[in-house]
C-alpha cells in the first residue's frame, strides 16, 4: 500500500495507476493528516478509489466530445469566426478520416499511421495544421487533468516543401503602377484595393473592413482596425483586425492618399446624383454602392493583369512584394515586421528570412520612399 508517513499525524497517499503511452509508471499523490494507521489506510482507499473513478471517467471521453470542448474554449477566448470555422472544418476532417474513437485509447503509433494516411491525400501544411490541432485539444485535457497524456506530442509530421510565392519582382513595380494609373478611370476601387495590398501591406480583409473615417486627412493615414471576409456563406464584420497588433495606423504614400481621397469624392459624387444609391461608409465599394464582397476582387485582378499582360500574382503576392520593397529600400527585420503588423517577430523571420542578409536602417520615412521608387 502506498503510505509515506511523514510525521506523526500526516502522510502522502501514492496510488500507482500503471504507465502511459511511453512506459512512464503514472502516479497520483495526496497528503493528509491522520489519527491513526487505520485512519490513514481507509483515507488511501478512498483516494485509490478517486483516482479510479477519475480514469475511468477520462476512459469514456470521445475524440469529437474533446474537439468540441477545445473549439467552446477557443470561442470563450474571443477567436474569430473564420479561425472557429476553420476548427469545425478539419474537426470533420478528423472524423471522416479515424472516426470517432475513445481519446484516451489514441496511441502515439495510432497517430503517426495516421499522419502517413493523411499524406498521401494532403499537403504537408494541411496535415500540419490537423494534427496541431488535435494536439491542442488533447494537452487542453492533459491540462485539466481528464487525461494522462497527449499522444499528438512530438508526432512524425511530413516536412513540408516551401512553394515559391508570385510576388512582383524589382522591376516590375513601375510597369505595374503604371498600368494602375492607367486603369484607374475604369476601375478607381480596385486600384486603390491593389495600391494599398502592395504599397500598405494590407491584407485583402483588412483592405474591404476599411471605412471613410479610417482615413486622417490631416495626417495622410490610414487605420486599420477591422476587417470584412467571407466564410460559409456569410459576411463576417466587426470582430476586428486578424491580431491586436494589426489594429495599427499606417502613413500613407501621396499618390495612394491622393487615389483614395478622389476615390472617396467619386463615391459622394455618385451617391449624390443617384439616390438610389446608399450613402456610402466603406472605402472599396462594389457596383451598386454597396461595400464590396472580397471574393470578386480576385477574377477582377486577373482581369487587370491580362489586359496589361502584368506578371501572375495574387492579393497576398502583393502583400509579400511590400515586404521586399522594404528590403529593397533598405529596411531591417524589426521595421519590417512593424510594418506588416506581425504579432510576433518569428512570423516575419518564417516568411521573410531569405529577403535579409545585409539589412541596414534607411533613414527616411517608409512612405516617402515609396513615393520615389515608383517616381520616374
Amino acid at each position: 500500500m502506498g503510505i509515506e508517513y511523514k510525521s506523526k499525524d500526516k502522510c502522502r497517499l501514492v496510488v500507482y495507476a500503471g504507465s502511459d503511452a511511453y512506459g512512464k509508471p503514472l502516479r497520483y499523490y495526496k497528503t493528509v493528516k491522520y489519527t491513526s494507521k487505520r485512519n490513514a489506510e481507509k483515507q488511501y482507499r478512498d483516494f485509490e478509489r478517486e483516482v479510479l473513478d477519475g480514469m475511468k471517467k477520462q476512459s469514456n471521453v470521445r475524440l469529437s466530445e474533446m474537439m468540441d470542448e477545445y473549439i467552446e474554449s477557443r470561442k470563450r477566448k474571443g477567436v474569430h469566426t473564420t479561425t472557429i470555422t476553420g476548427y469545425n472544418s478539419i474537426k470533420k476532417k478528423i472524423v471522416e478520416s479515424v472516426g470517432d474513437p475513445v481519446a484516451a485509447k489514441v496511441t502515439r503509433k495510432m497517430v503517426d499511421d495516421w499522419i502517413k494516411d493523411l499524406s498521401r491525400n494532403l499537403q504537408p501544411k494541411t496535415v500540419k495544421n490537423i494534427v496541431t490541432f488535435l494536439s491542442a485539444a488533447y494537452q487542453r485535457y492533459v491540462d485539466l487533468e481528464i487525461l494522462t497524456r497527449n499522444p499528438c506530442k512530438h508526432a512524425d509530421l511530413p516536412e513540408q516543401i516551401s512553394k515559391e510565392r508570385l510576388i512582383l519582382k524589382k522591376e516590375d513595380i513601375r510597369p505595374f503602377y503604371a498600368a494602375l494609373q492607367d486603369h484607374y478611370e475604369e476601375d478607381p476601387d480596385l486600384v486603390v484595393v491593389l495600391e494599398l495590398a502592395l504599397f500598405c501591406g494590407l491584407r485583402r480583409s483588412e483592405i474591404c473592413g476599411l471605412k471613410e473615417e479610417n482615413i486622417d486627412v490631416d495626417r495622410r493615414t490610414v487605420h486599420v482596425a477591422d476587417a470584412r471576409h467571407r466564410t460559409s456563406g456569410m459576411m463576417i464584420t466587426g470582430e476586428g483586425t486578424k491580431t491586436a497588433s494589426s489594429n495599427s495606423i499606417l502613413s500613407l504614400p501621396a499618390f495612394v492618399f491622393d487615389d483614395i481621397m478622389e476615390l472617396i469624392s467619386m463615391h459622394k459624387e455618385n451617391a449624390l446624383r443617384d439616390k438610389d444609391l446608399p450613402s456610402p461608409e466603406y472605402l472599396i465599394l462594389g457596383a451598386y454602392g454597396d461595400p464590396i464582397n472580397p471574393d470578386v476582387l480576385y477574377k477582377r485582378l486577373k482581369r487587370f493583369e491580362k489586359k496589361y499582360d502584368l506578371p501572375e500574382v495574387n492579393l497576398h503576392g502583393l502583400r509579400h512584394t511590400y515586404a521586399s520593397m522594404l528590403k529593397w529600400l533598405g529596411r531591417d527585420m524589426v521595421e519590417v515586421s512593424h510594418q506588416l503588423r506581425h504579432s510576433q517577430m518569428s512570423t516575419t523571420m518564417n516568411i521573410y528570412t531569405h529577403l535579409f542578409q545585409d539589412a541596414s536602417i534607411a533613414s527616411r520615412s517608409i512612405a516617402d520612399e515609396l513615393d520615389e521608387l515608383v517616381a520616374e
